[in-house]
């Protein structure tokens, strides 16, 4: 009987244990998260100097026509179970259906290119990126914008 209830009390600190460590990792991934975005605003802000404002606003509005433009690929992917043809014309198609977006984004800083399969940012100067972020250096995606 008393081995039993020994064989309870270790598998209840077992529990117990594994619950605090899962605890500890979440917040130790979350510091990474945290951390390393931060370092990547710093990075940003130290090589745009006085024109940070206006890059970072560059930067935002990129990443919102990016964002918009995915949530049209899945649309046209849940409505048609597959990828939409390259090009522009099919999310001109869904507008004219009245679904969102009414024109395909553009900006003198970056335009966004569907290939088919792969969404990518093509800023006018830096490298494309197959997706917004890209990396502050070398300036690449959104943040080349």
């Amino acid at each position: 009987m008393i081995g039993f209830i020994l064989r309870r009390i270790a598998q209840a600190v077992v529990v117990i244990l594994g619950v605090m460590a899962a605890i500890a990792l979440s917040q130790i991934e979350h510091t990474t998260a945290t951390h390393a975005a931060a370092k990547t605003e710093a990075s940003l802000k130290r090589s745009t100097g006085a024109s940070g404002t206006n890059q970072q606003a560059a930067i935002a509005a990129c990443q919102a026509d990016f964002q918009a433009v995915q949530q049209l690929l899945q649309l046209y992917q849940t409505e048609h179970q597959a990828n939409p043809p390259a090009g522009t014309a099919w999310a001109l198609s869904l507008a004219s259906e009245g679904e969102q977006g009414d024109a395909w984004p553009s900006s003198p800083s970056f335009s966004i290119s569907w290939d088919g399969s792969v969404l990518s940012v093509v800023p006018t100067t830096g490298a494309a990126s197959h997706g917004s972020s890209g990396t502050v250096s070398p300036p690449t995606g959104c943040f080349a914008a």
